[in-house]
C-alpha cells in the first residue's frame, strides 16, 4: 500500500494513493496478457481480422514505460517529503531497501524458469514457439549475467531464460544514478534540468555507440520523470506548485493516450518497428502516465474526501486492481515461464489458431495469476514483510519509503 502523511492547516492528513497499486496491478495484468497474445502470434494460422482485432493487446513494451514512471515516482516521495530532500536514512540504507526489495524474488523467479527450463524441453517440442527464443538457459555467460542483472546489456542474453527480466535489470541499474547522479541534478537545477540529463544519459550508448537499444536504455529519463512527477505533486519549491496548479494534466494524459493510440494504429499498418518509433511510444506513454498519476494525485491532496471520484481513479482504486498491485511483481517476475509453458502444451494438442487465442488468454493467464499468487505469499510477501519489521524499529521513515516503492 502507498501511504503518505501531509501537513495541512492546522491538521495532519493522511493521503492513501492507493492508485499506485492499481495501476501497478493492471499494468503487470497486461502484460502477461501481451505474451500470451505473442505466443498466439508465433504459432501462426490465424486470419488479419484475429490479429487486427486483438492488437490492442500487443504493446506489452510500452506497459513496461508505465513501470519504469512508477519507480520513480515511488522512489521520489519519501525525499519530497524531507526537509533537506534527502533520502531517508540514507544512501546506504536506500540501496539496502532495494536490495532487499528486488532481489530476494528475483533470485527465486530466476531459479524457477532455469528449472522449468530444464524439465519442460525433455518431454516437448519447444521450436518455433516463444519459450524456445528464451533458450538456451545454461550458457555460462548468461546465466552469470542474469545473476549480476547486467544481462540486458547482451544481445545474446537479454531475453534468454525469461524474457521480462530485462526490464529488472534495466531498472536496478537505474536505482544506482538515482542517488547518485539524477538527485544530485534536481537539487541543484530543478526538474527540467533533472528530466533533461536523464533523456540525454539513456539516449548516449545508442545515439553514440549506436548500441543497447534492446534494453531502452532512454528509460533513465523515464524514471526522471516519475520524480519529476512526485516533486510536482507534494514539492513546495515555486516551479513545481506552479506546474502543479497551472497545467491541466488530466486532459495531456487524455491526449498522450489519444496520440498512441493514433500512432500505434498507423504502425501496424505500415509496420514501423525500429528504436525510433519504440522511443516515441515510450515517450508518449510515460509523459501520459506522469500526468495522470499528478492527476490522480492532485485530486485526493486537494479534493475534499467527499468529492465524487473521477472514473479513471474509481477503476484505478477498486479492490480488483488493489489486490492485483500487491503481487504485481510476482506476476511480471514469475509469468514468462508459466505462460510459454502453457503455449507449448496446448499447440501439441493441435487446437485450431482461434481455440489456441482462447486457451492462451483464458488458461495461461489465469493460471499465471494463481502461480504469481502463490510465489508471492511463499517468498515475496514473507522477505518484504520481515524487511518491513527490521526497518520500522530504525528509520520509520524509510519503513514508510518502502511502503510507496513496493
Amino acid at each position: 500500500m502507498s501511504d503518505l502523511t501531509l501537513a495541512a492547516p492546522g491538521e495532519r492528513r493522511r493521503i492513501r494513493l492507493e492508485y499506485l497499486d492499481g495501476l501497478r496491478g493492471l499494468s503487470a495484468l497486461y502484460v502477461t496478457a501481451f505474451h500470451a497474445w505473442l505466443c498466439w502470434t508465433m504459432s501462426g494460422g490465424y486470419s488479419s481480422l484475429a490479429y487486427y482485432g486483438s492488437a490492442w493487446i500487443s504493446f506489452g513494451r510500452q506497459a513496461v514505460a508505465v513501470f519504469i514512471v512508477l519507480s520513480g515516482y515511488c522512489l521520489m516521495l519519501p525525499v519530497v517529503r524531507t526537509a533537506d530532500q534527502s533520502l531517508p536514512g540514507g544512501v546506504l540504507e536506500y540501496f539496502k531497501r532495494r536490495a532487499w526489495r528486488i532481489l530476494p524474488p528475483y533470485y527465486g523467479a530466476l531459479v524457477f524458469s532455469v528449472a522449468a527450463m530444464a524439465v519442460l524441453p525433455l518431454w516437448i517440442d519447444t521450436a518455433n514457439s516463444w519459450w524456445g527464443t528464451m533458450e538456451p538457459a545454461f550458457g555460462t555467460g548468461n546465466f552469470i549475467g542474469h545473476v549480476l542483472l547486467v544481462h540486458n546489456l547482451s544481445d545474446q542474453w537479454v531475453y534468454r531464460i525469461n524474457s521480462p527480466m530485462w526490464s529488472v535489470a534495466m531498472e536496478w541499474q537505474i536505482y544506482f544514478l538515482f542517488p547518485l547522479v539524477l538527485l544530485p541534478v534536481w537539487r541543484r537545477a530543478g526538474i527540467f534540468a533533472l528530466v533533461l540529463t536523464a533523456f540525454v544519459i539513456g539516449l548516449f550508448p545508442v545515439l553514440v555507440l549506436k548500441k543497447l537499444a534492446w534494453t531502452a536504455p532512454w528509460f533513465v529519463g523515464h524514471f526522471a520523470l516519475g520524480m519529476a512527477g512526485a516533486a510536482i505533486g507534494f514539492s513546495p519549491d515555486k516551479v513545481a506548485s506552479g506546474l502543479r496548479h497551472r497545467i491541466p494534466w488530466g486532459l495531456l494524459a487524455a491526449l498522450g493516450t489519444l496520440a498512441f493510440v493514433a500512432i500505434s494504429a498507423v504502425s501496424l499498418r505500415v509496420g514501423l518497428a525500429d528504436w525510433k518509433y519504440v522511443f516515441l511510444t515510450d515517450v508518449i506513454v510515460g509523459g501520459a502516465t506522469i500526468s495522470l498519476m499528478i492527476y490522480c494525485t492532485r485530486f485526493l491532496t486537494d479534493g475534499t474526501p467527499d468529492s465524487p471520484r473521477p472514473t479513471v481513479l474509481r477503476v484505478l482504486e477498486s479492490p480488483s486492481a488493489a489486490f492485483l498491485g500487491k503481487f504485481s511483481y510476482s506476476l511480471y517476475l514469475i509469468h514468462a515461464p508459466v505462460v510459454g509453458g502453457v503455449h507449448v502444451i496446448l499447440r501439441q494438442s493441435g487446437i485450431s489458431s482461434n481455440l489456441l487465442f482462447f486457451g492462451m488468454m483464458f488458461v495461461s493467464v489465469p493460471f499465471s495469476l494463481v502461480v504469481a499468487y502463490g510465489f508471492y505469499l511463499l517468498l515475496e510477501k514473507p522477505v518484504l514483510e520481515r524487511r518491513k519489521a527490521s526497518v520500522k524499529e530504525v528509520f520509520p521513515a524509510a519503513a514508510a519509503a518502502t511502503d510507496a516503492a513496493a
